[in-house]
């Protein structure tokens, strides 16, 4: 052996192999791209399966074709929306069924298979986005360790292809955070402006997306507040660029539904009675639906760890105090209604709380991501 260099020879002395070892740094070269090519697989797979469910599997989920189909065919079929009150769960905001009705429109037909395409589509739209983002603010190899771990969620793949609003929700939630985190960098009117198209288009998908607007207006005051620098003028100004638009999007189906006679919303009284039992079981299933891997994997955990971590960059860093404030107001919100509305039940149970968490789970991963630390920022261009 002469340093990286194994040379055999025959009996004879006639050479008959001369090996060079890679040198250290192509090793890590080696298992570098060795890792980003599992990761590509992973991810080539993933979308495989979601493609080939949503083209093979018609809709079966009872909460699709109880608030999303059935509505849609509706409408398909009537050619109008003059049966709404009569819709089941008519209070439901109708982004979804419109979208199944404009696609089966555009089709020529009503197709209980083909109907369901839109919703890998939109998650795959999401991805894009997710990685272009998260390129931006941590360099390649942030992006794809973060969609890698966003595709290792079987809950988000399971609802890839299926005809749950939740996906839709998730998108516009997660892009209007995102593009605020955006508009605070660069400070360019039009990623307001599409920040507040998303998040109106997030409450004309789910109640939730209601509850949810209020945290997306806190996250503009902080973001505001955090610019000492920008007068007082021009901060009322940015507020109601995100206002007016956001507002609009709600205020219109919010009076059609009164002008209908459509209950607003199905929300129940609250309840105050045993606060602290009750605050215990919520806790508790709360850990239970973030912390095993069943349907998130171990992000969540991966979560904690980095925010104890990287407490002091937190406290620096504006971009990581808007994605940490975001997912305590989401968690603390569905706390909040969990513990003070009738409906709590409802809101912790096995089939409901996991897909709360869902809403906000790609800012989980993106939060992990950033604080880790990944080099390589991108420019704003």
């Amino acid at each position: 052996l002469i340093r990286h260099r194994q040379i055999m020879y025959s009996p004879r002395g006639h050479l008959l192999i001369e090996r060079r070892e890679p040198p250290l740094q192509d090793k890590s070269s080696i298992l570098i791209w060795a890792l980003m090519s599992a990761f590509y697989l992973f991810v080539g797979i993933s979308v495989f399966i979601i493609f080939w469910d949503a083209w093979s599997i018609p809709v079966y989920t009872w909460d699709s074709l109880a608030t999303s189909v059935y509505n849609a065919k509706i409408i398909y079929f009537d050619r109008s929306l003059a049966h709404f009150r009569y819709f089941a769960h008519p209070s439901f905001p109708l982004h979804v069924p419109l979208i199944l009705d404009w696609i089966c429109l555009n089709l020529g037909r009503w197709d209980d298979q083909f109907v369901k395409i839109i919703f890998p589509l939109i998650f795959m739209s999401f991805v894009a986005f997710f990685g272009f983002c998260l390129r931006l603010f941590t360099g390649r190899k942030g992006a794809l360790l973060g969609t890698f771990l966003l595709f290792s969620s079987n809950l988000i793949v399971f609802h890839a292809a299926t005809a749950y609003r939740d996906i839709f929700l998730m998108y516009y939630n997660c892009v209007t955070v995102m593009l605020l985190m955006l508009w605070g960098e660069h400070r360019e009117d039009a990623l307001l402006s599409l920040a507040a198209i998303f998040a109106g288009f997030a409450t004309f998908v789910k109640q939730e997306g209601v509850a949810y607007y209020p945290i997306y207006a806190i996250l503009v005051l902080f973001i505001l507040y955090r610019k000492e620098e920008e007068p007082l003028k021009d901060k009322a100004r940015h507020f109601l660029r995100f206002l007016i638009p956001s507002l609009s999007i709600f205020s219109i189906f919010l009076f059609y539904k009164i002008s209908m006679n459509v209950p607003l919303s199905g929300l129940a009284e609250p309840v105050t009675g045993q606060l602290l039992a009750r605050s215990f079981y919520i806790l508790q299933r709360f850990g239970n639906d973030l912390f095993v891997p069943a349907h998130y994997n171990i992000v969540w955990a991966l979560l904690a760890a980095v925010l104890i971590l990287h407490r002091r960059k937190i406290m620096k860093d504006i971009n990581a105090q808007i994605l940490v404030l975001s997912l305590c107001l989401f968690l603390g919100l569905h706390f909040l209604f969990a513990l003070f509305s009738s409906k709590g039940p409802d809101i912790i149970a096995p089939y409901t709380l996991p897909r709360l968490f869902m809403h906000f789970f790609p800012l989980a991963v993106f939060t992990v991501v950033y604080l880790n630390g990944f080099s390589g920022k991108q420019s704003s261009s």
